[in-house]
């Protein structure tokens, strides 16, 4: 096994991951945007995410 394709395999899973985990985040904010907004801690797990 290539050490440079297990890594680049690594990597590609790892930003497929990142894109999933953003896409669902969007989706959970955007659907509990109205009744969690005033939530601190739904703020706090968010705004490292969104900025």
């Amino acid at each position: 096994m290539n050490i440079v394709k297990k890594v680049s395999d690594h990597v590609a899973s790892l930003v497929f991951a990142m894109g999933t985990l953003r896409a669902n985040v969007w989706t959970s904010v955007r659907n509990t945007q109205r009744c969690c907004s005033h939530c601190p801690c739904f703020l706090l797990s968010t705004s490292p995410l969104t900025h």
